[in-house]
């Protein structure tokens, strides 16, 4: 490594030197999208604990029973509504926070012009 590389490096791993905005927006959009997909993965994993378990036969027979109820049938209306608010209000604010991040480095190459 020449000294300019590895001034670079040091300056970057000792906070002299920030990470660009372009930087943000790669992992914005990395995030954005697999959240939901870790979400659903999460989800899915728990399902299937859930499907093993001793009392699976037992669930089987009570999900029988209930799936024609007019309440678990509200039930879940009102659930699938609460997932599709949380993943808009959880994308909506990673988008806010990112935002921020981006106004932040903003601020600080403003007062570094301005330091000279």
């Amino acid at each position: 490594m020449d000294t300019t590389t590895s001034s670079l490096l040091l300056d970057f791993l000792s906070f002299r030197v920030l990470m660009s905005p372009a930087v943000l927006v790669l992992l914005y959009y990395a995030g954005a999208v697999m959240a939901p997909v870790l979400v659903f993965w999460f989800y899915k994993k728990s399902v299937s604990k859930i499907d093993q378990s001793p009392m699976a036969s037992h669930k089987a027979k009570l999900k029988a029973a209930f799936d024609k109820s007019e309440t678990v049938q509200r039930h879940k209306q009102k659930a699938i509504v609460l997932a599709i608010m949380t993943f808009l209000m959880m994308e909506f604010f990673w988008r806010m926070m990112f935002e921020f991040f981006v106004a932040y480095y903003q601020m600080h190459n403003a007062l570094i012009k301005i330091a000279g």
